[in-house]
């Protein structure tokens, strides 16, 4: 649910601003979505 809503939150402030350019914005960004990828996988005990 954290990876929906920030990459909600910087798809609509990248429609107003520059910030996916600015290369530490970008990261944090691909951590929250990868950790959210992550989190959607299920595993079997």
């Amino acid at each position: 649910m954290t990876a929906v809503a920030a990459s909600l939150l910087v798809g609509v402030h990248a429609l107003s601003d520059f910030s996916l350019q600015l290369p530490a914005v970008t990261v944090t960004w691909l951590v929250l979505l990868a950790l959210g990828v992550a989190q959607s996988w299920r595993t079997d005990a």
